[in-house]
């Protein structure tokens, strides 16, 4: 296996443009963005770590998940091609423009 290519600043700013078009892919990663929210409140109010075994997450989390609707956003831009660049800094640009358009901390 060879190692994900980065992607430059251009194509990341290009990724979030194209899902900020989009009002219900935007509005899902919105809500995937609100449920980690939520996620992270019912742990501390279980006095647990979201990733404990133990935790109990209550509804279940949303599908897709942030994760499968950033690779359904990179397969509409890249297609099957998608696969070769690391998906980390769009995760990370989508979540910045997400929280600061909700009001909540970067």
């Amino acid at each position: 296996m060879r190692p994900a290519v980065f992607m430059t600043k251009e194509q990341t700013a290009e990724l979030v443009a194209k899902a900020k078009q989009d009002p219900r892919l935007w509005q899902a990663f919105k809500e995937r963005e609100l449920e980690v929210e939520r996620i992270h409140a019912a742990a501390r109010a279980q006095g647990k770590w979201p990733d404990s075994p133990d935790f109990v997450i209550d509804p279940p989390p949303l599908r897709p998940s942030f994760g499968e609707l950033l690779v359904d956003l990179m397969k509409s831009l890249y297609g099957d091609d998608f696969n070769k660049y690391a998906h980390g800094s769009v995760a990370l640009a989508l979540r910045r423009e997400i929280r600061l358009e909700l009001g909540l901390p970067v």
